[in-house]
């Protein structure tokens, strides 16, 4: 079963993703959307947030390798500050 099915269950192409993509980002006036911007954003969701094992999320991707995936676990800033305001509670 397709993560995106159309119509008719079949899974979309990417040109209908992308018109998709371009008219809900028209009727939602929020600029800079794109399929791959969705596609690393649900994928950050997973690893992070909802802390979905790397393996899964990279099947999901398509990745052959975790190294791949392993980009959507990389701290960030929000992470580095946070680590340092608990050494500071402590």
């Amino acid at each position: 079963m397709p993560l995106l099915p159309g119509r008719y269950g079949d899974a979309l192409d990417t040109s209908s993703i992308r018109r998709l993509v371009d008219k809900y980002e028209r009727l939602s006036g929020v600029a800079g959307v794109s399929p791959h911007v969705l596609r690393h954003t649900t994928l950050t969701e997973l690893a992070r947030q909802k802390k979905q094992d790397l393996a899964l999320v990279a099947a999901l991707a398509g990745h052959s390798k975790l190294a791949t995936t392993a980009i959507y676990v990389q701290p960030n800033m929000q992470d580095l500050e946070a680590a340092v305001d608990s050494l500071m509670e402590d």
